[in-house]
């Protein structure tokens, strides 16, 4: 009688080192981010395809409330980096580019509404600071021109100026596993705006529910809820 008391007695240990061993493996399965952006003129119509998902087991799951989230953020980040070159050109005649204030004033300006949205609003900075993300791979194209070749040369330098600087932001909350890959193609004879952006991130199971877990824990408290308003296209 003794040895079986001691023989159940020491299996439940066992089952609870297994089902701890197995919550910390779980917790640590890394989930893929896969990001597909492309606009193509001045308008509103872009095409943002957006997936999440893990495999365990050669079994592959969705993670709809992180992709939906993801979705939104990147949503609003994209429209308004876009809208730094779109609102210079967009239903303008070109002699009017001329007697625009300065350029430099009107790209600062819409420059610092692109960090504002990655670093002013409370909810998304909670989720940047808490989210521990890995790039495995990310490539951002562009090709514009201008009215004015001389316009467009000054732009270039300032669109370089400002991928530059949103991968400066971004190194400090990603570990980019590949060098990011930019291009640029100014096209000095006729206006026209296109841009590209690939990316596959990767993050774990437990990173992401302890976001979720701030998240809940900051609507709780009262935080409002971001990107009600934004409407998408596709």
């Amino acid at each position: 009688m003794g040895t079986n008391r001691d023989k159940r007695t020491g299996v439940k240990p066992m089952i609870l080192i297994l089902l701890v061993s197995l919550f910390l493996f779980l917790l640590l399965i890394p989930v893929s981010l896969e990001i597909d952006y492309s606009r193509k003129g001045a308008d509103d119509d872009f095409r943002l395809d957006l997936f999440t998902g893990l495999r365990i087991f050669g079994f592959h799951f969705k993670i709809p409330y992180i992709e939906n989230r993801f979705l939104l953020f990147f949503t609003e980040l994209f429209a308004e980096i876009d809208a730094i070159f779109i609102n210079v050109w967009h239903k303008k005649k070109d002699i009017e580019l001329e007697k625009e204030v300065s350029w430099q004033e009107i790209q600062f300006k819409k420059l610092s509404r692109v960090i504002a949205v990655l670093l002013n609003k409370q909810l998304n900075e909670l989720i940047i600071n808490t989210i521990h993300l890995k790039a495995k791979e990310v490539s951002w194209e562009t090709e514009f021109g201008l009215a004015d070749p001389a316009l467009t040369g000054i732009s270039n330098g300032l669109l370089w100026f400002i991928k530059c600087l949103l991968i400066q932001l971004a190194e400090k909350r990603i570990d980019f596993i590949k060098k990011p890959r930019l291009s640029i193609k100014p096209n000095f004879k006729q206006r026209g705006f296109k841009t590209s952006f690939h990316g596959i991130f990767l993050l774990t199971i437990g990173n992401i529910i302890f976001t979720v877990i701030k998240i809940i824990v900051y609507r709780v408290k009262g935080g409002y809820r971001p990107w009600e308003n934004i409407q998408l296209k596709n």
